[in-house]
């Protein structure tokens, strides 16, 4: 009895090693280094490391990957590890043109069999500001003030930092067409999808020159590695000419009396269209009225004339 104790101890024990030895049949293990953010067009690398964690067996390795499943993208490394030695492998720089979410697949074969596959995802930053504005009022008139509102918004994915907006000096312009508030204006960080607005006050003197300018702007933020943002606008506004502002004024006048003189038509219109139609109604009575009566009286004049004949 303890015989057979022993030989089933003995096939437990094989079995269990066996099914061990089954589990874990693979030397080759793997380590990846990589961003998993990285701003749009940003050079960056990422690193591999193969260990073979055997101490008595060697193995040829095949290392592949690549971009979104995009077999163009595909790189393939071949080696070969002694017992207890590792590789790093780096990759070439690359950069991703769109921003969003990116995967980089990783494969790993161990002697032609597959000993690891994974998806390292990576997150594109796109750094992106828009630049709106208005004015009011317009047009603009010469000896008169305007208030140019501009908005920041962030239209990229990122917070945007430390933006700033300033307005220059308008170019053939400068004393004729001047900003009465403060030029500049620190908008703070702004978040994606998010807005910042400041408003400027200008002041145009009585001979500025009617025609088209353009008021600079110059635009700066940073991202959130501390690079610098910077973009310069230009925003048109249109002087109209005193004549001009007689012009308007004149042809506004203008079109008010007329306005006027038609309104007093109309009511006038109005006002014989209800004689008209009451005449109408009246004489459209009296004709009933008349031709009531006059069949009337042929009537008893017919009765009279029948009587008389015969009598």
């Amino acid at each position: 009895m303890c015989k057979r104790s022993v030989i089933l101890l003995i096939l437990l024990f094989s079995f269990s090693f066996i099914k061990f030895a089954g589990a874990n049949q693979y030397d080759l293990t793997v380590d990846v280094t990589c961003p998993d953010r990285v701003y749009l067009g940003e050079p960056f690398n990422f690193q591999v490391t193969i260990h073979n964690n055997s101490t008595a067996t060697s193995h040829n390795y095949t290392l592949a990957w690549e971009i979104d499943g995009n077999n163009h993208s595909r790189v393939t490394e071949t080696g070969h590890l002694e017992p207890n030695e590792s590789v790093t492998l780096t990759s070439s720089y690359l950069s991703l043109l769109n921003p969003g979410n990116h995967g980089i697949s990783i494969g790993l074969l161990e002697d032609g069999s597959e000993v690891y596959w994974d998806v390292i995802f990576i997150d594109v930053i796109n750094v992106e500001a828009a630049l709106i504005y208005s004015i009011t009022p317009t047009p603009i008139y010469p000896n008169s003030t305007f208030t140019l509102t501009i908005e920041l918004k962030n239209e990229g994915t990122d917070t945007i930092y430390d933006a700033h907006i300033r307005v220059l000096a308008i170019k053939n312009a400068k004393e004729k067409i001047q900003i009465s508030s403060s030029p500049s204006f620190s908008l703070g960080n702004i978040t994606s999808g998010a807005s910042s607005i400041s408003n400027y006050t200008f002041v145009t003197s009585s001979d500025v020159s009617p025609g088209m300018y353009n008021i600079p702007i110059y635009v700066y933020f940073w991202d959130g590695r501390g690079m610098l943002y910077e973009k310069y606008y230009y925003i048109p506004i249109e002087i109209s000419s005193e004549e001009t502002v007689y012009k308007l004024q004149f042809l506004e006048l203008k079109l008010e009396n007329d306005f006027q003189k038609l309104r007093e038509d109309i009511e006038a219109l109005q006002q014989n269209m209800i004689i008209i139609t009451v005449s109408t109604i009246i004489l459209i009575i009296a004709a009933s009225l008349t031709n009531y009566w006059y069949t009337r009286r042929l009537a008893q004049l017919a009765r009279s004339r029948s009587a008389n004949i015969k009598k």
